[in-house]
């Protein structure tokens, strides 16, 4: 006797297949949560906020989000960041200034979308964080190590791997006109 479901509907046909699987089926009791959204699906969560927060999109005025944390936190020496997404609040508070913030809605929009394309309640996630620190090892190649860490109603932790981020532009300069401006209040 064939063993394999395929083999089955191929040697049988449509009609016997069906009657000889239907009759050997239980239906599941009352009790079992069949609609159950698997949590599995929100392990790249955090990533994806990681590579969405550094990614071209994110750009500022004068610079990517790269950019404007390592430049902050540099002249303010702070060697590391944590960004709360889903406060919208920067630790250390020198480094929390517009540029990064004014981000931060759209990570949260992401967040939502990604529970509902999931099933689970847009409140479904509690805290959200980005980890970031400045490298020691390659002050001069301005790397930051960036981890994403988000947190279920359930206190499950959802943690991502490290993300090595350039940040490309100095220290932000003035502008032309308000060099000029300067300089014209000095004499």
């Amino acid at each position: 006797m064939p063993r394999n479901i395929v083999s089955l509907f191929k040697r049988f046909g449509r009609r016997v297949f069906q009657n000889r699987t239907s009759s050997s089926c239980k239906p599941l009791p009352a009790t079992v949560d069949t609609h159950m959204a698997s949590t599995k699906k929100l392990h790249g969560l955090p990533n994806n906020l990681v590579q969405q927060f550094f990614s071209t999109l994110f750009y500022y005025d004068k610079g990517y989000m790269a950019d404007w944390i390592w430049n902050t936190a540099t002249q303010n020496n702070v060697e590391s960041v944590d960004i709360d997404i889903i406060n919208g609040t920067v630790t250390p508070t020198s480094v929390q200034i517009k540029p990064i913030v004014s981000q931060l809605d759209r990570l949260r929009d992401t967040i939502k979308a990604v529970l509902t394309s999931n099933e689970f309640p847009v409140d479904f996630i509690v805290k959200a964080n980005l980890y970031v620190k400045l490298s020691k090892d390659s002050k001069t190649q301005r790397f930051l190590e960036v981890k994403g860490v988000a947190v279920d109603k359930n206190g499950k932790v959802y943690e991502g791997q490290v993300y090595s981020e350039q940040a490309y532009e100095d220290i932000f300069s003035k502008s032309f006109l308000d060099s000029l401006k300067d300089l014209f209040k000095r004499t």
